[in-house]
């Protein structure tokens, strides 16, 4: 759709992760970072605690069995290794308002500890008994080969901006899939992936990230798509 015309929010925005990855550079191992947010939780940036958890999970390639320590309350989850901090929500999307104040509210309290020199975004939205590909502003279509027809499509480009004066730029992910099968009887998916490096500010590439991500999403589908998942305006 026209960005001009973009949504405020969606009602049912099919929302299932809202993935923020930061690289980091640190001396120090991860119990000691989330026992430091834990020690300052007065200063993070949500409405309840966050709890101490912990999980197993396997390594894709050793399948070695590994204990990660994580934060999490109602809302936000934050999950730490050696040289990543991730962050998502728990359930029901926040808004962005919300969810860049948290993340800035943690990276503060670690601030000296680490170092970020990575920053990825992921956002990945759901759809039950919906044909993606009907949904798009437009057709994929080269010049010469086929009307495109398959189940899954993943695009990449280049992304820049420049923010008060200084200049921004990173790289872009589109993967669509198209109606697999599910428990819910078919579920298509958009995954819109922007990564990037900061600068000096982490906080104005979070937020150029976003924005290209925000109208990366609303430009790939029609108004009619949009409006029928209950999008608000101005």
């Amino acid at each position: 759709m026209d960005p001009k015309q973009q949504p405020l929010y969606l009602d049912r925005d099919g929302l299932s992760n809202a993935l923020v990855i930061l690289k980091i550079e640190t001396q120090y191992n991860q119990t000691h970072l989330i026992n430091k947010i834990q020690e300052h939780s007065d200063r993070v940036k949500t409405s309840e605690p966050l709890q101490r958890l912990v999980r197993n999970q396997k390594h894709p390639e050793t399948k070695e069995q590994k204990e990660i320590y994580f934060l999490a309350n109602s809302v936000f989850r934050v999950l730490i290794s050696d040289d990543e901090i991730s962050f998502n929500f728990v359930r029901g999307y926040p808004l962005w308002k919300n969810y860049l104040p948290f993340i800035i509210s943690c990276l503060e309290i670690l601030d000296g500890d680490i170092r970020v020199i990575g920053v990825t975004m992921r956002y990945i939205s759901e759809f039950d008994n919906t044909s993606i590909f009907n949904q798009l502003d437009g057709e994929i279509k080269l010049k010469y080969l086929p009307i495109f027809d398959g189940s899954e499509f993943t695009f990449r480009y280049a992304v820049k901006d420049v923010i008060d004066g200084i200049k921004y730029k990173g790289l872009a992910i589109i993967k669509l899939t198209d109606s697999f099968m599910s428990p819910k009887g078919t579920t298509s998916v958009a995954d819109i992936t922007v990564m990037g490096q900061p600068q000096n500010n982490v906080e104005a590439l979070l937020s150029f990230l976003h924005k290209h991500e925000r109208e990366l999403f609303f430009r790939l589908f029609k108004k009619e798509f949009f409006d029928s998942l209950g999008a608000h305006y101005e």
